[in-house]
């Protein structure tokens, strides 16, 4: 909303630079905010259009709306709480070949990123010899790349 007044609270004694807030207060926020997933990527900056045109894409009619503020976070308005579900289960998710890391917006999210060692990523194996398609095979190549995981 577009210029609404705000009211003064005693802030307490001078100093003590501390907020009480009931949960009636965290309940007050917009209610588009329950239905957004919060994430940033690792590692590399990406255009704003770039993000949004690859997740649009992605997601498709799921995904109503995108934001970003300046420290690289990015807002997704998903309103469909299954498939917002399904987004965080899905796995590891990348843009541009650049991890992106997802969580479900809570009233206490705090907006940190993560000190990454060490990220789940998709490869795909091209041109792999067909004598080497078992669990020791695929398990040796991808090996040389990281701990592997699984093979879809």
């Amino acid at each position: 909303m577009k210029g609404y007044s705000l009211s003064f609270f005693d802030p307490g004694p001078v100093g003590e630079n501390e907020v009480y807030c009931s949960d009636e207060d965290l309940d007050a926020a917009d209610p588009i905010w329950h239905e957004c997933l919060v994430g940033y990527l690792v590692g590399k900056k990406l255009p704003f259009k770039l993000v949004e045109t690859a997740l649009k894409h992605l997601w498709g009619q799921y995904l109503l709306e995108v934001k970003a503020n300046d420290q690289g976070f990015f807002f997704f308005h998903i309103s469909d709480p299954d498939f917002r579900q399904k987004v965080i289960e899905g796995g590891p998710l990348t843009v541009a070949r650049v991890p992106l890391i997802l969580q479900q917006w809570h009233p206490m999210l705090e907006l940190k990123k993560g000190d990454h060692s060490s990220i789940p990523v998709w490869i795909r194996l091209k041109n792999l010899p067909y004598g080497l398609w078992s669990t020791t095979g695929i398990s040796k190549v991808a090996s040389v790349v990281g701990r592997s995981l699984y093979v879809d």
